[in-house]
């Protein structure tokens, strides 16, 4: 054991000469490891309170502390305060200085963070509490600088995955975004003949489309038709197929009319002019020196004119017209000629349809 008496020592002496040399590397290797780990620990009690517990074995123990972790320190003042003032008071009488008052205190080693530094830039939702973690075994001694370890951390928000789809304010609140309604912008039309004999159907078709050229199925189109300046009237409808095509066959056609194909919210297409042509019928009879024709005419309206024309030196010359009754009908006379003779009988055209015409053979034989 050694005791605190001057006598005891001699300058002379090894160990004397030991603990006054200079501290070699390997002496000095702990040093720093040691300084940190008594500044972790100094909350459960001073050093010199715990060697007060030890008792007689503290003069022991700070012998063995010097040793151990660089004799040279404890000459130097490289021990903690608390061990550098114990092995002052133990080793004082052979060099051991006193703890340096003005020495700043020892801090932990871990890089500063100023404090109240603001949340991870870019997070959303909602404001992240910072929740205060304090490191269990190194606190920040009096009047050091604050640590990361000891200050207040917040939680970044979860980074979502690389390709992962980017939520929609629908996702986010829960609601359900309505799929996309297209409406009718345009609708073609094609028609099967421009040009018909009276009381035949054209079959019409379409294609109906959005704004965006999408071809809509299941709409419905009606076919409109008009004669002259009257109104447009649906005579037709139909819905379109899984292509957005639709096909509709008319009514029969008695006159030249307009065809157009229209959706429910009133978009047209254009109107496609369907002529008709009439129908001309025509017989006979003989009576005396009198053949009186019968003609019969489809596709025209009362009033138009029926003429009865004979074929000579080339040319038509027109023998006896006559106007159509109500009934699409007209009775004309000519002389009954010496011989059989082809007549032609034709309604002329007007604003509303073509010229039609048939032939008949009349004469003293053809009763």
């Amino acid at each position: 054991m050694i005791e605190n008496d001057d006598e005891d020592f001699s300058s002379d002496d090894p160990i004397v000469r030991a603990l006054r040399a200079p501290g070699t590397p390997d002496e000095l290797a702990g040093e720093r490891d040691f300084v940190a780990a008594f500044a972790a620990q100094r909350h459960h009690g001073s050093v010199r309170r715990i060697f007060s517990r030890v008792g007689v074995g503290a003069t022991t123990a700070v012998a063995a502390v010097a040793l151990s972790t660089g004799v040279a320190a404890a000459y130097t003042g490289g021990l903690p305060d608390p061990v550098q003032e114990l092995a002052h008071d133990v080793l004082g009488p052979v060099g051991v200085p006193a703890p340096d008052p003005v020495r700043p205190p020892v801090v932990s080693r871990t890089p500063e963070r100023t404090a109240g530094a603001s949340p991870t830039a870019g997070a959303t939702g909602p404001t992240a509490t910072p929740t205060p973690t304090a490191s269990a075994t190194e606190p920040s001694a009096p009047g050091s600088t604050a640590t990361a370890s000891s200050l207040p951390t917040t939680s970044a928000p979860p980074t979502a995955p690389i390709g992962a789809p980017t939520p929609t304010a629908s996702s986010s609140t829960g609601a359900t975004v309505p799929p996309v309604r297209r409406v009718p912008a345009a609708v073609s039309i094609e028609v099967s003949d421009r040009r018909v004999p009276a009381d035949t159907p054209v079959t019409v078709t379409g294609v109906v489309t959005a704004e965006d050229g999408h071809r809509l199925r299941k709409r419905s189109v009606r076919l409109m038709a008009r004669v002259g300046k009257q109104r447009w009237t649906q005579v037709a409808a139909a819905k379109t197929d899984r292509r957005g095509q639709v096909a509709i066959t008319s009514p029969a056609l008695a006159r030249t009319s307009e065809l157009r194909l229209a959706t429910a919210n009133k978009v047209r297409s254009n109107a496609v002019r369907v002529v008709v042509v009439p129908v001309v019928t025509a017989s006979s009879t003989n009576e005396g020196g009198t053949t009186t024709i019968t003609v019969s005419v489809r596709g025209a309206r009362a009033g138009d004119a029926v003429a009865v024309l004979r074929r000579k030196d080339g040319t038509y010359v027109r023998l006896t017209q006559a106007g159509l009754d109500a009934d699409g009908t007209a009775v004309l006379t000519v002389p009954t000629p010496r011989r059989q003779v082809r007549l032609v009988v034709r309604v002329l055209s007007t604003p509303q349809h073509p010229s039609a015409q048939t032939s008949l053979r009349v004469g003293p034989e053809a009763g």
